[in-house]
């Protein structure tokens, strides 16, 4: 018996006529991701992919939203490289390898500059393009500030190891989860929800802010879609 999520669903039902409403006709990729995202939202057994965030590619490598473990090695980076660009292309290789933490802890912060560059250059890929990629991922959490090192934390006033303890224990999961396996604007996302839980003793579920996020993540496609059809993508 086919799978539900073969289905068009009635959330991916509705934006594909919201586009149409706009005179943009979606190719059948993009009816195949919007319902993807859409049984994301519709059911949450299926959110997990969507909290490690949506890649940007340049070329054909994948730019990740960072984890707090990716994000922990970038900032200790930071201290041996000074510089717009270096600090750019430091960050461009941390989400290339979000979710590949031993190669990053493979790299000393020591060594990371000269590695970074070179990487950066096998992309074939002007800077400039590389810092609007690396822009775009982060836009996908306005909250965070743009190459501001160690300020770049999901919630001031805790440590990595405070905020996995919280979610492991709140969430569930194993820690290595939270620290590599997620972004951290997805993170953000669930110690809102917390916050918001014990402010309000017993409203709400952490399943409510998945579902935000999901719906998140189609408001991000849903532009890209309109960037494609504007010529801008």
């Amino acid at each position: 018996m086919p799978s539900q999520h073969h289905k068009l669903s009635d959330v991916a039902a509705d934006h594909i006529d919201a586009l149409a409403g706009e005179g943009i006709v979606c190719t059948p990729a993009e009816v195949i991701m919007i319902n993807a995202l859409a049984w994301e939202i519709e059911s949450p057994r299926h959110r997990a992919a969507l909290a490690r965030g949506v890649p940007v590619f340049i070329g054909s490598v994948a730019l990740w939203p960072l984890t707090l473990a990716a994000e922990a090695w970038w900032t200790a980076c930071l201290a041996e490289h000074a510089g717009d660009t270096a600090q750019m292309m430091l960050l461009a290789y941390a989400m290339a390898h979000a979710h590949d933490q031993d190669a990053l802890d493979a790299i000393s912060p020591r060594a990371s500059g000269k590695v970074a560059t070179q990487w950066a250059k096998g992309l074939r890929v002007r800077a400039k393009e590389l810092s609007v990629a690396v822009g775009e991922v982060l836009a996908q959490d306005d909250d965070l500030p743009r190459l501001a090192g160690p300020k770049d934390k999901p919630d001031s006033g805790l440590s990595a190891g405070q905020i996995v303890a919280i979610l492991t224990a709140t969430a569930g999961g194993p820690p290595s989860v939270w620290e590599s396996e997620v972004s951290i604007g997805y993170i953000r996302e669930q110690l809102r929800a917390i916050s918001a839980q014990q402010a309000a003793e017993n409203g709400g579920s952490l399943k409510d802010s998945e579902m935000v996020a999901a719906t998140r993540q189609m408001g991000l496609y849903m532009e890209q879609i309109r960037a494609r059809a504007r010529g801008e993508a």
